[in-house]
């Protein structure tokens, strides 16, 4: 029998895989461990922190990723959930002006006022003052209440004379050259019909009232000694 010739092939080796990185430093950890054990462990902590460096700038990383994806989207959704409200600004209303209170409705009150605390025989509510800007006079009008006879009508006249007088003008507030007081009385006729009358009424101007010593005086003796510049009584009372 011949010999054939040997195959070209016959002495073919498959390539071998290179070995990884883990298989060489395996590799040569064991070969210091069998030589040069010091060595040998010197090398395994330097692989050791190498590697577990590596794992933990990984994990760093990826834990970085994950809070940016968590809070990406809720981020967008917060800036996209706020709608653009257009506000109007209230309309304010333009404040209503105070009354202008002049000089005669503030002498007016003022001097009512003092008639109202002053007088005792009124009804509530009748006292009224009328100021003459030009002359500086003022007419008080009271309303008396209702008497059980003249002569109670006639002591309630010349009690709130006197007591009006003496407030009014003890009242620096009012610079006045004359003051007049009416008393009203309601007054019934022979048939029954009631109306208004001037029931009395007393004037003092500001000379004479600069001689009072009204502590000095009273209801009774300003009247009857015609201390006042001019007095009135209806005649039917003194009847």
């Amino acid at each position: 029998m011949s010999s054939q010739p040997p195959s070209p092939y016959s002495n073919y080796q498959p390539p071998q895989r290179p070995k990884s990185v883990l298989s060489r430093l395996w590799d040569t950890w064991l070969f210091l461990w069998q030589n040069h054990r010091r060595v040998a462990l010197v090398f395994a902590a330097i692989v050791i922190v190498f590697f577990g460096s590596i794992v933990v700038t990984a994990t760093v990383q990826s834990v970085q990723q994950n809070q940016q994806q968590a809070t990406f989207p809720a981020t967008s959704v917060a800036a996209t959930a706020i709608p653009q409200v257009q506000t109007t600004q209230p309309d304010t209303e333009t404040p209503t002006p105070m009354p202008t209170v002049s000089f005669t409705q503030q002498v007016n009150q003022q001097a009512t006022n003092d008639a109202v605390a002053a007088a005792q025989f009124a009804v509530s509510g009748s006292i009224n003052s009328n100021y003459d800007s030009s002359a500086k006079s003022i007419v008080i009008t009271e309303g008396l209440q209702q008497a059980f006879d003249n002569g109670a009508y006639v002591t309630a006249i010349k009690s709130d004379c006197f007591t009006i007088q003496q407030k009014v003008w003890q009242d620096t507030s009012l610079k006045l050259s004359s003051v007049e007081i009416h008393m009203t009385a309601t007054a019934t006729d022979q048939y029954g019909k009631q109306s208004t009358t001037l029931a009395g009424s007393c004037t003092l101007n500001a000379s004479t009232e600069s001689n009072f010593v009204w502590s000095n005086l009273d209801y009774a003796s300003a009247w009857d000694n015609n201390a006042y510049d001019l007095t009135y009584l209806d005649p039917s009372l003194t009847k």
